[in-house]
């Protein structure tokens, strides 16, 4: 179950995104919009895969918003 959960909420993301950037970097624009949830930050009992996701998601985000500060491409979770 964790495994399947890792594979949707985030390395799906990551994997799409990676796949994208080269093309919003040669074009100097661009807006990653990245779904996450409550539980990104705030746990809840028996959902233990999901929430692992989407800590991780919300960490993933954070740290691609900065990596790409001032080169046109926003990062936005919703």
């Amino acid at each position: 179950m964790l495994r399947a959960q890792l594979e949707t909420n985030l390395l799906g993301w990551h994997d799409l995104t990676r796949r994208l950037l080269p093309t919003m970097r040669r074009r100097g624009t661009g807006r990653i919009i990245q779904n996450s949830s409550v539980l990104g930050f705030v746990a809840l009992a028996y959902r233990g895969a999901y929430n692992a996701s989407k800590y991780a998601l919300e960490g993933l985000s954070d740290t691609l918003r900065l990596e790409l500060r001032g080169t046109g491409i926003h990062v936005s979770l919703i």
